[in-house]
């Protein structure tokens, strides 16, 4: 993709203490191609495509100017839509970024500190989009989040393929068991426990009784399968009581014990799962369907604003250097 930017913008090379900023909304030519080839944007619909598309402002930098330092807090998602830019990594690995690539989306859903500086090399143009308008974003039409949190669980996805990880948030794929409804006694106890799951730590207490209600109890006898590596995703399970196994179809597994979880990604999307998970003594899970989840977000959609910060920091954590917390250096063809 070759984006070109009538508005004009100063001469490459001039000299400035701070940025030209440009307004917003503006029909730049392939703005909003580029803005839906960025992962976190993908799951979204036309119509919010748009609405984020016209939070953007356009900024311009001269020469060696610094468009994100290191080490400072992320307040804005940047996309270069003409001339080039240095990155620089706390490692010191550098790179060029060029027309079409993008950087700093998951500063949109946290404040997190920046992993590299990005510097301006010869004169930049980019759309930027600040973390406070994207929040007034979502506090207007919070049923966003949904599509930004599958398009952060597909990210999440490809990293544990490209990992080669052992079986994590997507194994899994529903088994026989014995069901019942989870009572509101349980629902308090439960509590602690989900509230530590990554996923859903971004959650209000509210929020999280909300999805304690909509899971049940279900346990499994000792050698009887939980999900099958293959089959499509389509409930997330929490362990209760007992020990499990997974594995992987290559051979690697690992032992699952009270408090350990699997499967929270297939409440976003039926991806197959990764691993085989069976029961090695008499098991008690919590099991929270997609259908009832879905059923959950459609009702009270900020609870999708809360995944999709809780999957930022997931990703943060398995990338803390790179990837798409800082600059991804992503460039259409």
């Amino acid at each position: 993709m070759v984006l070109h930017v009538t508005t004009a913008a100063p001469a490459r090379g001039s000299s400035g203490k701070s940025p030209h900023e440009g307004g917003s909304g503006s029909p730049w030519p392939g703005w909003m191609e580029l803005l839906a080839e960025v992962p976190l944007f993908r799951s979204l619909p036309k119509r919010d495509l748009r609405r984020v598309a016209r939070l953007a402002h356009l900024r311009w930098y001269a020469d060696g100017w610094t468009v994100t330092r290191i080490g400072t807090t992320g307040d804005a998602f940047y996309a270069v839509l003409d001339g080039r830019a240095d990155v620089q990594t706390a490692d010191r690995s550098t790179r060029t970024l060029e027309p079409g690539a993008f950087f700093g989306e998951l500063a949109l859903l946290d404040q997190t500190p920046r992993t590299a500086t990005v510097t301006s090399a010869g004169g930049l143009t980019v759309a930027r989009i600040a973390r406070a308008d994207f929040a007034q974003l979502l506090r207007e039409e919070p049923a966003i989040g949904l599509g930004l949190a599958r398009g952060l669980a597909t990210i999440l996805q490809g990293i544990e393929a490209t990992r080669g990880a052992a079986p994590s948030p997507d194994v899994g794929g529903a088994g026989p068991g014995t069901t019942a409804t989870v009572g509101a006694v349980t629902v308090k106890e439960q509590l602690p426990v989900i509230a530590g799951i990554p996923l859903f730590e971004a959650l209000t207490k509210r929020h999280l009784r909300r999805v304690l209600r909509s899971a049940t109890l279900k346990t499994y006898e000792e050698g009887a399968t939980v999900v099958r590596a293959g089959m499509r995703g389509d409930a997330f399970y929490v362990i209760l009581d007992g020990r499990a196994v997974a594995q992987t179809p290559g051979g690697r597994g690992h032992g699952l014990e009270p408090g350990d979880w699997f499967g929270e990604l297939a409440l976003l999307g039926d991806a197959p799962r990764s691993a085989t998970v069976a029961a090695t003594t008499r098991l008690t899970t919590l099991r929270i369907g997609r259908t009832e989840f879905t059923r959950l977000l459609r009702d009270e959609p900020t609870i999708a604003v809360g995944l999709a910060r809780g999957l930022a920091g997931i990703i943060r954590g398995l990338q803390p250097a790179a990837g798409a917390s800082e600059a991804p250096a992503r460039k259409s063809a």
